[in-house]
């Protein structure tokens, strides 16, 4: 990204929106009191010790610990107590980028011998802590050299635009964590005008957009895809409409090449909301099911996004279709990233009753390359993307309101180049 954009203020003139000049007492009744909090270094520290101790990742000990106001032995007592003292480890992939020069050696041969994502130990990193001590979105436009990367990513967040309480700090916050993963594609969901003209400002240099909006949107919200310049060559858009949404919702289709080699078709959708419109969502998930097998056979295929499914609703259709595959569970179903819409932990939405609900909202699926005889190269064998972990983002409060930046987590795949074996 060019240097100009080194620094991003919260309070920009050209972000200041109506809705938000009567926030300032939107985080008044936030129980949170910052002033006591570690630094962001200190509370990064914790997160490693946490996560050290009980054999489990940062992401899970950021949940522990925040709850906890960072006190490491409360965390840690809590965490045992809701764990029944069983003190049973949820293991961590890796994430090479976070690797010194011989832990990145030492993996990349535990990575040949074919030995399944779930047995590595490997703490995971989470510089998201760090960036408390920062303003929330002051960013980083250090690139990565993507020729030395070693994952394809792909994120799925709801930004919850339809919240205007501190919007465009929250707005801020999902660029600041964008910036910070610089995943492969985005696909986002309940994106207003105002929200997408903050993103575009600060990621336009970056990635490529394609929108779900449309001339006679009377809802307001819609769904954006990103793809980053660097590693996609989009190819085309399209949008398909789905008949019996009440809601204005529609599945947003992108095709791609990712890093001139591997075709991609890439799906994102925001279907029907609440129990009420179960029948309508059903549907439109099936419909959703047919494109991605209707692709052609030589394109790698990801859909996501915010489907507000419960698992009956996957029951009621029989399941998850042939060749079709949930990345969450594909990565060994880590119980700490189950939850994308978790009122237990993430407070933006307040509610009054003693029950709170968490629910696995937000999915994303693959469909693997079912047939290589369009390709004619003999000179290396094709190549693939296979999924190898799993993971939350979002999760930590921002200092500027108080508040997440949505009150969906952002749930991220990570898949690694593979020698193509057709289905």
């Amino acid at each position: 990204m060019d240097s100009s954009n080194d620094d991003i203020e919260i309070l920009d003139e050209k972000y200041t929106f109506k809705s938000d000049k009567s926030s300032n007492n939107s985080c008044s009744d936030n129980d949170d009191d910052d002033s006591n909090q570690p630094s962001g270094a200190e509370c990064l520290t914790r997160c490693k010790q946490f996560a050290e101790i009980t054999g489990t990742d940062t992401a899970l000990a950021m949940f522990y610990l925040q709850d906890t106001k960072w006190d490491l032995e409360k965390g840690l007592n809590s965490y045992y107590q809701a764990t029944n003292y069983k003190q049973s480890k949820v293991v961590a992939c890796f994430d090479v980028e976070t690797l010194d020069d011989d832990e990145k050696k030492s993996s990349k041969k535990t990575r040949t011998s074919n030995e399944s994502c779930s047995s590595k130990s490997i703490t995971e990193l989470d510089s998201s802590v760090e960036d408390n001590k920062k303003d929330d979105c002051k960013i980083n436009d250090e690139e990565e050299e993507d020729d030395k990367k070693s994952y394809f990513k792909i994120l799925s967040w709801n930004i919850d635009g339809l919240d205007k309480s501190n919007l465009e700090s929250r707005t801020l916050g999902v660029v600041n964590k964008i910036l910070d993963q610089k995943p492969d594609i985005i696909l986002l969901q309940e994106v207003i005008e105002n929200s997408e003209e903050i993103l575009s400002d600060k990621l336009k240099q970056m990635y490529n957009f394609s929108s779900g909006n449309y001339s006679h949107n009377l809802i307001g919200y819609y769904t954006l895809i990103l793809t980053k310049k660097k590693t996609c060559d989009v190819k085309s858009k399209n949008i398909i409409w789905f008949n019996n949404s009440v809601m204005g919702r529609n599945l947003l289709q992108v095709k791609l090449v990712y890093k001139n080699s591997i075709k991609i078709c890439v799906m994102t959708a925001h279907l029907e909301s609440t129990a009420d419109y179960s029948k309508q969502r059903v549907e439109q998930l099936k419909r959703c099911f047919e494109e991605v097998l209707e692709q052609d056979n030589d394109h790698l295929v990801f859909f996501g996004g915010d489907l507000n499914l419960r698992d009956t609703e996957i029951v009621s259709i029989g399941g998850l279709p042939e060749k079709i595959y949930d990345m969450w569970e594909s990565t060994g179903s880590r119980k700490e990233c189950l939850y994308t819409w978790d009122c237990t932990r993430n407070t933006n939405l307040k509610m009054n009753s003693r029950f709170k609900p968490r629910c696995r909202f937000d999915r994303l699926y693959y469909r693997p390359l079912l047939d290589s005889s369009s390709n004619k190269k003999t000179e290396k064998p094709e190549l693939t993307l296979m999924p190898v972990y799993f993971e939350l983002e979002g999760l930590e409060k921002l200092k500027s309101c108080g508040r997440f930046c949505s009150d969906h987590w952002a749930i991220q795949g990570y898949c690694q180049l593979e020698s193509n074996i057709t289905i």
